[in-house]
């Protein structure tokens, strides 16, 4: 773009937002916003009255059209959201899930009212997360280090000897400490973390049934089927149905 003609349009800009009284949240108040969600603040969090943010002028506006203009707000937050809460310690793999979902739910949305709720859902949604990485900060290193493995293989087959010989302890402590800090067992968190990367796969891509088991590390389509529906009560193909590319209207 010519210097001249983008020296104009911040001129411009820069008139209406002073004619029209529009003012950008401040730096630190922005620093504020995203360590609140990063701390897992959810009373702080509630104070703010999320749900109307994209109808405050004072936001800023990226675009002419509203229903844009609230789309690429929403857009720059959940991108920050995802830096600041990685750089506190959520999992990478997991935030950028996170953010990926919510940019395609984004992208899905018509209407403003439909892009506030999913704002103020992933506010939430990675504020939740945080409070429960706040919590689990007392976790034993070799802990940490069996849910970084089982994270970062997910579309493998684990083994609790397999995790365990990464995390350095023997099986039996491995059990012991999933089962203190986490009210579970290994096998279980496993298979309820591929539940999870499934159902997203089901409702936002159009992957086959058999390529998702196989991509998971699950032993057979059937046996993919059996754990699925443990969990949730249907089959993936009763979940797929049911949810596939539906608008973030309900939550």
């Amino acid at each position: 773009m010519d210097a001249n003609l983008e020296r104009k349009q911040l001129t411009e800009q820069l008139f209406i937002n002073r004619e029209y009284n529009i003012s950008h949240p401040t730096y630190d108040s922005e620093l504020e916003f995203y360590n609140m969600i990063c701390e897992g603040d959810m009373e702080r969090l509630k104070e703010l009255n999320l749900e109307n943010v994209y109808f405050e002028q004072e936001r800023g506006v990226l675009s002419k059209n509203p229903v844009r203009n609230a789309r690429y707000h929403l857009l720059v937050t959940v991108t920050m959201v995802t830096r600041f809460c990685i750089e506190k310690g959520m999992h990478e793999q997991k935030a950028y899930g996170k953010s990926d979902v919510y940019i395609r739910k984004a992208d899905e949305a018509g209407t403003i009212e439909e892009i506030n709720r999913l704002y103020y859902k992933l506010v939430f949604d990675f504020a939740e997360e945080m409070a429960e990485i706040k919590k689990s900060e007392a976790l034993s290193k070799s802990l940490r280090l069996a849910l970084d493995y089982i994270y970062d293989h997910l579309n493998e087959s684990l083994g609790v000897q397999e995790i365990a010989e990464y995390a350095c302890v023997s099986e039996s402590q491995l059990r012991r400490d999933f089962k203190r800090y986490l009210a579970t067992t290994p096998a279980d968190f496993v298979r309820e973390k591929k539940v999870e990367f499934a159902r997203n796969r089901l409702v936002y891509s159009d992957i086959s049934y058999v390529d998702l088991a196989n991509d998971l590390g699950f032993a057979s389509h059937s046996h993919f089927i059996k754990i699925f529906k443990e969990y949730t009560g249907m089959t993936p193909m009763e979940y797929r149905n049911k949810k596939y590319r539906k608008h973030f209207i309900d939550g």
